[in-house]
């Protein structure tokens, strides 16, 4: 299923950081699903993979990634990303760490990704 980065929550946001970690993925390869869901399971010293939940998890991609958070008025959170081609990429959200896991995603994926149906 075909998701705007702007709109990833939960355990498709994860998936997409691991995609954009580890490489593309075939959606119909069920094999790579398992891979996911070993990965999800065992990442970080066997505790599950929460990028958009967990500081632990979510803020070393922040630091290494060089991701700008900034707090505006009313509560939301601004990530941004600047490409080695100058071209900068931003999200937001109320939840600082969804708005960097998306901007990170976006950086890496682009504006649109595949994201398995059992995830979504």
């Amino acid at each position: 299923m075909k998701v705007k980065t702007i709109e990833l929550i939960g355990a498709a946001l994860d998936w997409a950081v691991l995609v954009a970690m580890y490489g593309k993925h075939d959606p119909s390869n069920k094999r790579h699903i398992e891979h996911f869901k070993e990965i999800r399971e065992c990442h970080l010293l066997r505790q599950q993979a929460r990028f958009s939940e967990r500081w632990e998890h979510g803020g070393p991609i922040i630091e290494r990634e060089r991701i700008s958070m900034i707090k505006a008025p009313g509560n939301i959170w601004s990530a941004t990303i600047v490409l080695a081609s100058g071209f900068v990429v931003m999200r937001i959200h109320d939840n600082p760490l969804v708005a960097a896991m998306r901007c990170y995603v976006a950086a890496k994926l682009g504006d649109v990704v595949e994201i398995p149906e059992e995830l979504c």
